[in-house]
């Protein structure tokens, strides 16, 4: 029981750190493309 306990919160952890990651990364190419968009305004 305790076992299965254990697995089941590996696995929960591991979706919410995908989850962080996953979030993470959208939101570093959305500062990016804000910051071409910025550059396109200024050439």
């Amino acid at each position: 029981m305790s076992e299965n306990k254990n697995d089941y919160d590996q696995h929960e952890l591991e979706k919410i750190r995908m989850r962080k990651i996953k979030a993470m990364m959208e939101a570093k190419k959305r500062k990016e493309t804000a910051q071409e968009r910025v550059v396109s305004i200024y050439e």
